[in-house]
């Protein structure tokens, strides 16, 4: 009887550690984000290539055009500007203008 009891108990531990297994695959992993990294965008970037890099913004602060804000690891924010998904505008960070696309493009 103790033997029964005993698989019983291997086998629904094991089911566990299973289950946990699958669902820390299923959660979405977030690409790193630095500052450094977003200074690198310029402007033959489209949104698209900014979430395929960073992920999914945090927050969409735009009315009327794109504002994707990303919350960096030290607490501080990154905002990405566009006009329409292919025409990034600028990305900040606090006060400073990380990159500006020139009027003319």
């Amino acid at each position: 009887m103790r033997i029964v009891v005993a698989l019983a108990c291997l086998i629904a531990t094991m089911g566990c550690a299973k289950q946990e297994k699958a669902a820390n695959k299923a959660l979405p992993q977030t690409p790193p984000r630095s500052l450094e990294a977003f200074g690198e965008i310029g402007a033959s970037m489209s949104l698209a290539d900014v979430e395929h890099r960073f992920g999914p913004p945090d927050t969409n602060a735009g009315s009327g055009i794109y504002i994707y804000v990303y919350r960096l690891p030290d607490g501080s924010h990154v905002r990405v500007g566009a006009s329409d998904p292919n025409k990034i505008l600028y990305v900040d960070h606090g006060t400073n203008r990380l990159f500006e696309r020139p009027s003319s493009q």
